[in-house]
């Protein structure tokens, strides 16, 4: 099992406004409100992104709501699997006094306890768990059951027997892939002998907790490593993916990631993988238009097109008014003047002008502006799509 215990956390607010100064009960209120709002938030990660605004917000630990919310983030990241952030987050809060209530005291520690209970881990600790689940149960007799019966059952299955024990391959995969962290999975790699060093499954996980952290430099030297001993299309999209993060702050490298993906695309279809080596042409090719900043020339294209558009119709609009009001006044010089015999006056006959001349100006302004532009683009992405052809061919007979 990969929670040892569900928990049921059921929340009632309690909004009492005390009477300060104009200003303090401001502050209250609004302290008060944005933390219901947050409580009301519908999925565990909503609420995880609503109680962190909410401490940044209202950062001062000595008020209630404040320590109510790291209460409720650290519920909420147990809720996501974020056991890591869940003992950190519930340590921090027992460091800023007891809850105002003794229920959620105890459901603190014992959510902090269940994360460090979990098994599979990164900070499983069998010690730590049984302490906060022992102040859990403390603290729930008498005034929380379900605390109490969920604490007892936890407590009842960490007597049982000791988990098996992981693998280093095992360990520090969790590390990368399920805990997110890096910096413990690089910190464990190093403490490894020479042999779980050398192994490729091991060492690729060690290179991408490099990239992860954003040590471009060192996770470029070991990628590059993995991939001149055993060339693969794994470790050629790796070093692709560094170089893109490198160019995003120096635009020359993005040869070097044009390069790499259309290498890691031929790897990818020598060893069957249709899909990857489809998906890996992609990203060499949407590089190779980053180059040139193409895609944000197609960007600022397509919003002046929308642009223009949307003037097109509000110049329609206008011409529709503008002929209306022409009839208008045609039937009124039609009815008033020529029907007697009589010739409109200057003011009459201005008018109609001026409407009629309203109604060219928006005619001629209202198409949409010349094409130059797009026939422009589609010329250049023929032209980069040309290069990228010939870098695949170059790719290909290079690497045979």
């Amino acid at each position: 099992m990969k929670r040892l215990c569900l928990l049921s956390v059921l929340i009632a607010v309690l909004i009492v406004f005390p009477l300060f100064g104009q200003n303090d009960e401001d502050m209250e209120i609004a302290r008060a409100q944005d933390y219901t709002e947050a409580i009301l938030k519908k999925t565990p990660e909503e609420k995880v992104e609503a109680f962190k605004a909410y401490i940044q917000k209202y950062p001062e630990t000595s008020q209630k709501f404040t320590k109510l919310a790291y209460y409720m983030l650290t519920v909420s990241y147990f809720h996501v699997g974020d056991y890591v952030q869940t003992a950190r987050t519930g340590e921090k809060t027992m460091t800023l006094g007891d809850l105002p209530n003794r229920g959620e005291q105890a459901r603190l520690y014992l959510v902090t306890g269940n994360a460090y209970a979990v098994k599979s881990a990164s900070i499983y600790d069998k010690e730590k768990a049984m302490d906060y689940v022992n102040r859990a149960i403390t603290l729930a007799r008498g005034h929380d059951n379900e605390v109490l019966s969920a604490a007892q059952n936890l407590k009842k299955s960490l007597t049982g027997p000791p988990p098996k024990q992981m693998t280093p391959e095992q360990k520090i995969k969790m590390l990368v892939h399920q805990d997110s962290d890096y910096n413990g999975a690089i910190s464990f790699y190093r403490g490894l002998g020479g042999s779980d060093k050398s192994k490729p499954e091991i060492h690729e996980t060690y290179a991408v907790a490099l990239l992860k952290s954003n040590r471009l430099d060192q996770a470029l030297q070991e990628f590059t490593r993995l991939h001149s001993t055993t060339p693969k299309g794994k470790y050629a999209k790796n070093i692709a993916e560094v170089y893109a993060a490198k160019a995003k702050r120096d635009k020359s490298f993005f040869d070097k990631v044009v390069d790499m993906y259309i290498e890691a695309a031929l790897l990818f279809r020598k060893e069957g993988d249709m899909s990857k080596y489809n998906a890996a042409l992609k990203l060499g090719q949407f590089q190779l238009f980053e180059k040139y900043d193409f895609n944000d020339k197609i960007k600022r294209y397509n919003a002046m097109a929308q642009q223009s558009k949307s003037s097109a119709a509000k110049a329609k609009a206008e011409i529709d008014r503008y002929e209306r009001e022409l009839r208008k006044h045609m039937r009124h010089l039609r009815n008033t003047y020529e029907y007697n015999d009589l010739d409109p006056p200057d003011y009459e006959i201005k008018k109609q002008r001026d409407l009629e001349r309203k109604i060219a100006r928006l005619k001629s302004g209202g198409s949409a502006e010349s094409d130059a532009e797009g026939e422009k683009l589609l010329e250049e992405k023929r032209r980069i799509e040309r290069e990228f052809n010939d870098r695949v061919s170059a790719k290909r007979t290079a690497i045979g």
